[in-house]
């Protein structure tokens, strides 16, 4: 799950939303893995088969980033203990359900979050004409260009002077002002638990550290 067009994401958006429920087999792996590992739940099982290389994949989908982080090690990759308990878990299951539509073959584990796309889905879906129309609104000839950065949004002034002579308040009355945009598209109020990011910078910077291309910009 990387994006909201992954179709884990689509699906597991329908189970959040109560329009879906796990199969048997996915609720009895998913009750497992609740009692197996204390403090997490899971949100969502979706099986598929990567083509390259040719596996059969099982993504345990948690709600929360901090739960999927369980089950990476230090280094941040999946934790092979747990990935194995779980495929031998998954194949017994299978087995036992007589399932007969699942490969259990060298089956790859993964862990993976809703939440954090499901913000993303929420900042994708103000379009950049929204934002040309919000900059139109703020009528300030100091910004530079207001544009989709990351996690958020950017508001680029022209100058460093300016963007330094920035108050606080001001500050926050855009960034209120971005999350009210936000909560519009908000369906599971996770922006009310953490406020969508808000950065303040300047053309100057932008053209000074990254040569004016956002490309180096957004992968800072």
């Amino acid at each position: 799950m990387i994006d909201p067009s992954d179709p884990d994401y689509v699906e597991t958006k329908s189970v959040k939303q109560g329009k879906r429920a796990l199969t048997p087999l996915f609720r009895d792996l998913a009750n497992w893995i609740s009692v197996r590992y204390p403090g997490v739940s899971v949100l969502n099982i979706y099986y598929d088969e990567l083509i390259d290389p040719p596996l059969p994949r099982l993504s345990v989908i948690f709600e929360w980033e901090r739960e999927a982080e369980l089950f990476r090690d230090v280094d941040g990759n999946f934790n092979a203990v747990k990935q194995a308990a779980i495929a031998a878990k998954f194949a017994a299951l299978v087995n036992d359900h007589r399932e007969r539509s699942f490969n259990t073959n060298g089956l790859l584990v993964v862990f993976t979050a809703f939440e954090p796309v499901a913000r993303l889905n929420a900042i994708w879906s103000i379009s950049a004409e929204q934002l040309v129309q919000w900059q139109r609104n703020l009528n300030d000839p100091t910004i530079w260009k207001i544009r989709e950065v990351g996690s958020g949004v950017g508001i680029f002034f022209y100058t460093d002077a300016q963007l330094k002579n920035l108050g606080e308040d001001l500050k926050a009355k855009w960034s209120n002002a971005y999350a009210e945009m936000i909560s519009a598209h908000d369906d599971f109020g996770y922006f009310r638990r953490e406020p969508a990011q808000v950065i303040f910078d300047s053309k100057e910077n932008f053209e000074r550290e990254y040569q004016g291309n956002w490309f180096n910009y957004d992968r800072r």
